[in-house]
């Protein structure tokens, strides 16, 4: 097979993951601007996925959702984790992060939003650290991992220049969102891609179980046996906004799929964990972290107005 023909398909995929930073329209992220204290329950650790940035080239996406739930007396802390490493290592981070904010401010415990591959870390910690935790809640994550992976590695596997060129690349572009950002973090391509394949995600759910459903499209345990909530949600739309470049590098991925209903990088299965508040609504992945300058689907719903209810769910839960 001509591996130019490889080349192509990679990097858009490629493209199409860190578009969500390239693209991101920042909000204010910065812990003085977080560090009001909560008077609607713990706070909230919003965490991004692979590509992301809480620093200076804007918050992966996150758009006007931190300024919303601000506005309804939460605490709101944007983690900053290297922009492209293991699930674990980045678990590591976010574990140091959340207890720093801890000890600085005395909070008991902190609710933790994640979007995309941000959710295995945030299982991570709540499985390793469950007295940080008091709820995950994962958008758009890869849970049981996504084809886009699988296909990443198959053809890193099989044709050993395209391996180089996804782990350059993908070097690359974490480098460059880490020196804006501010950062310099420690990143591995290859870990990263192998934790969003099928298997590694099986391999991960093998020693942090908390909120995997048994059967693969069903809900998962609402609580763990250490008392942490779990929640999850997710879209299965690609093309939501005419004007949204993203929709475009999503056509190809979500090809990968071959009909399984998803967002372009996430099967709405895949997506399961916990307690599924909804796995359809009408948002591709980036729409579900406000997409680019709120550019999405005028039939689906307001992605921001879908973490304010959440918040207002945990807080009737007591989180």
């Amino acid at each position: 097979m001509d591996s130019k023909l490889l080349y192509s398909p990679i990097f858009v995929i490629i493209l199409a993951l860190v578009s969500e930073s390239i693209f991101a329209f920042p909000d204010d992220t910065s812990t003085e601007a977080a560090s009001l204290n909560s008077t609607n329950g713990y706070p909230i650790v919003l965490v991004h996925g692979l590509f992301g940035s809480a620093g200076r080239i804007g918050s992966e996406g996150w758009g006007k959702i931190p300024t919303a739930l601000r506005d309804k007396n939460r605490a709101v802390y944007i983690a900053q984790l290297p922009p492209i490493n293991g699930a674990e290592t980045n678990g590591e981070y976010l574990a140091a992060f959340i207890e720093e904010i801890i000890a600085i401010y005395e909070y008991e415990k902190v609710n933790i939003i994640a979007h995309s591959y941000g959710g295995l870390p945030a299982r991570y910690v709540a499985s390793i650290y469950p007295h940080m935790v008091a709820s995950v809640t994962t958008i758009g994550t890869p849970n049981q991992g996504s084809p886009v992976a699988d296909f990443l590695y198959v053809v890193g596997d099989s044709v050993p220049i395209a391996k180089t060129i996804i782990e350059i690349a993908g070097y690359l572009f974490g480098s460059i969102i880490d020196l804006f950002s501010g950062n310099d973090s420690t990143l591995d391509s290859e870990k990263a891609l192998n934790s969003g394949t099928m298997a590694g995600a099986n391999k991960f759910s093998q020693s942090h179980p908390q909120g995997i459903p048994e059967e693969i499209c069903g809900e998962g345990d609402p609580i763990s046996e250490n008392g942490i909530y779990y929640f999850s949600w997710g879209g299965d739309k690609v093309h939501t906004h005419l004007f949204d470049p993203t929709d475009l590098l999503l056509t190809f991925t979500t090809i990968l799929f071959f009909g399984q209903p998803n967002d372009g990088l996430v099967s709405i299965c895949s997506n399961h964990l916990g307690t599924v508040i909804k796995d359809d609504y009408r948002l591709n992945h980036f729409d579900l972290v406000d997409g680019i300058a709120g550019l999405v689907s005028k039939w689906g719903p307001d992605p921001v107005n879908l973490y304010v209810l959440h918040a207002n769910r945990l807080e009737l839960l007591g989180l």
